[in-house]
């Protein structure tokens, strides 16, 4: 048998290391650590790699190539949660300086609150010292007029009243001096008490301050070490995605980076989207609705101007034709007013639910009223437990339910729902509750105003 021939040995060296490089790499990333041993057993300086090995190492590639889409899919998980983690941590800094900002307003307010009630201190010092010599003064002379008495001696009556007028003046500035001293005091107790209030106002500003950002400081720091953990696992992946790919590092690094970047924007534009789409379909609904109301107005209109007129050509025609003797009809009794308590019986509305229709249409004139819907498969409605008052205004919905709130007890209400909020006797009354967005202004409850009764 002729001698296999042999590579020249100064290129044996590097064919072999670069084999076993490659064999290396594959199988400690996708293959077992048996596959390893199998690829590089036999294998010696002096030794051409078999084809038994060659296979193994194709073998690794083919592992390697088939784990390509769960790496990638760990990648792109981890891109994501990489960025979740940034934003956590700019929202947190964003609250903290926000906090900062406030005390800096807070500090403004109270140094300018400390310095009124300094100057108002000064200026009550000042009307404390004209009253304490207005007494010291008083008190020296005894209590007695003292050295005012002179203005009381007179030769005649222009004197006197002048200096009447005089003893009237000094007078008038003591008690100008007391008017004063009070005055300024209570000016001091109100700047010390705005003082007092601003003071409390900046330790709790600066109380919330330290803790955002003590926040902010741990939440930077936990993102730091997140984020140097998802890059290390990025790097492992990204080497074995080459690796599987048999192409760079830095080209496969910037493949990922660039499909994250792409599915990121892709589920911007798709939020993006679903919220105009939502706005879109509210202000379809709203121009519908105002445009079914308009109709409506019109239809009202033009009826009460059909009956205008039918009216006038039969008074017209009733003029024209020589009137018979008869008997004078009787006055038609007068309407009841609205809140008389009359009765509107409905179908499948329980006694409390009648007692709420009653009470709307008897209060507010309203006959736009649902009640009682069998075809219902669940809620008050289906029991005859509930009624949806259809308003033509904010304005009368508002009317509407704060009527119902102030008489929830006597009409057995469980609960009132209004401009997707749910309110609940027992509370007050602006205690409302929001609720999830339904889809649509009826869901919502934005053109009826529902109560559900006992």
């Amino acid at each position: 048998m002729p001698a296999v021939p042999r590579r020249p040995r100064a290129l044996r060296g590097p064919v072999i290391r670069a084999t076993r490089t490659l064999a290396l790499t594959v199988a400690l990333v996708v293959a077992p650590l048996s596959l390893v041993h199998t690829a590089t057993a036999g294998v010696s300086a002096d030794d051409i790699p078999t084809q038994e090995q060659v296979d193994a190492a194709k073998a690794a590639v083919n592992v390697a190539a088939g784990s390509v889409a769960e790496i990638e899919a760990a990648y792109a998980g981890a891109s994501q949660r990489l960025s979740q983690v940034q934003t956590e941590a700019g929202l947190a800094a964003a609250a903290a300086d926000a906090a900062k900002a406030l005390l800096v307003e807070r500090t403004a307010i109270a140094d300018a609150a400390k310095a009124d009630a300094v100057a108002a201190a000064a200026e009550h010092a000042k009307a404390d010292v004209a009253v304490r010599r207005t007494a010291a003064q008083i008190y020296q002379e005894q209590g007695s007029l003292g050295g005012i008495g002179v203005y009381l001696e007179s030769d005649g009556p222009q004197e006197l009243a002048d200096r009447s007028a005089a003893l009237e003046m000094v007078t008038g500035k003591r008690q100008q001096a007391l008017a004063n001293a009070s005055s300024t005091a209570n000016v001091q107790a109100e700047a010390e008490r705005n003082a007092g209030v601003a003071k409390t106002q900046q330790d709790a500003a600066a109380s919330a301050a330290s803790t955002a950002s003590a926040h902010a400081d741990q939440r930077a720091r936990s993102a730091a070490e997140e984020a140097a953990r998802i890059h290390a696992e990025q790097e492992q992946r990204i080497a074995a995605l080459a690796a599987a790919k048999s192409t760079s590092v830095e080209v496969e690094r910037e493949r990922q980076d660039g499909l994250a970047r792409k599915a990121a924007e892709e589920a911007e534009a798709k939020r993006v989207a679903e919220q105009a789409a939502i706005a879109a379909r509210l202000e379809s609904e709203r121009v519908a609705a105002a445009q079914a109301a308009q109709k409506e107005a019109e239809r009202q209109a033009a009826a009460a101007a059909a009956a205008a007129a039918a009216a006038s050509a039969a008074a017209s025609q009733q003029a024209n034709t020589p009137a018979a003797p008869q008997e004078q009809p009787k006055p038609a009794p007068p309407a009841p007013p609205v809140n008389s308590g009359a009765n509107y019986p409905q179908r499948g509305l329980t006694p409390h639910a009648q007692a709420v229709y009653n009470g709307v249409r008897n209060t507010f004139g309203i006959t736009n009223i649902g009640g009682y819907r069998p075809t219902d498969t669940w809620g008050d409605h289906k029991d005859g437990n509930a009624v949806d008052v259809m308003i033509r205004s904010q304005a009368e919905g508002d009317a509407v339910a704060s009527w119902v709130q102030s008489n929830a007890g006597s009409l057995s209400v469980t609960y009132v729902i209004w401009r997707q909020r749910i309110w609940f006797p027992g509370t007050s009354a602006s205690a409302w509750r929001w609720m999830e967005d339904r889809g649509s202004i009826t869901q919502n409850h934005y053109d009826h105003v529902h109560i559900s009764v006992w």
